[in-house]
């Protein structure tokens, strides 16, 4: 057997089933929808972050007369930067903790739905102006202040722009927060369910 997992709650799991739970049972259950949250859950939560992350840079753009210019330059950075670390982020740490009983379940949950809102509405609200700032003074297409001589007028415009639609940044940050307590959950009830009939 494998080594032990330091938890009361299931003195029987090993090390070894937790590495043949995600190597072999989630590619072989049967059936597929019952594993949805560990199959497709990390990808979906990426997926809405992307997509959250360019209607935030959507909107920047349009306030900084951008439309027609440097879309790759500006969506790239933020959508599929925010895709690629909330799938690797909660594939391998938030996943790795359930499967490793490394923290209490609500924990967990916290832990996702704060990554979540972090990487799909903070850091795109964040990231956005600063591209798109950038890319309108060097291509002249609002008045942007300079950092090194207006510092305060920059911040200034940065707020403005991002709190130009609050119920848009509480509505986003809302249904991410769900999305990901939604997919940590199914997945703690499944493997904790498992790991049930295992003992």
């Amino acid at each position: 057997m494998g080594e032990r997992i330091a938890s009361k709650e299931h003195p029987n799991v090993t090390r070894f089933m937790t590495k043949e739970f995600t190597d072999v049972m989630i590619k072989s259950w049967t059936p597929q929808s019952e594993v949805w949250s560990f199959k497709y859950g990390s990808d979906l939560l990426g997926i809405m972050n992307a997509v959250n992350g360019s209607f935030i840079m959507h909107s920047i753009r349009k306030q900084l007369n951008l439309r027609p210019y440097a879309r790759m330059t500006c969506y790239v950075p933020v959508a599929a930067i925010s895709y690629a670390l909330t799938d690797g982020f909660h594939a391998n740490f938030i996943t790795r903790q359930i499967l490793g009983f490394e923290s209490c379940p609500l924990c967990i949950i916290f832990k996702a739905g704060l990554m979540q809102a972090s990487l799909g509405v903070a850091y795109p609200l964040v990231l956005s102006p600063v591209i798109g700032f950038y890319i309108s003074d060097k291509l002249l297409t609002y008045p942007v202040p300079s950092i090194h001589r207006a510092p305060k007028e920059l911040f200034y415009l940065w707020l403005k722009m991002i709190t130009k639609n609050p119920r848009f940044i509480y509505g986003s940050i809302t249904i991410q927060v769900v999305a990901a307590c939604l997919v940590t959950s199914e997945k703690q009830s499944f493997f904790y369910s498992f790991i049930g009939k295992k003992n």
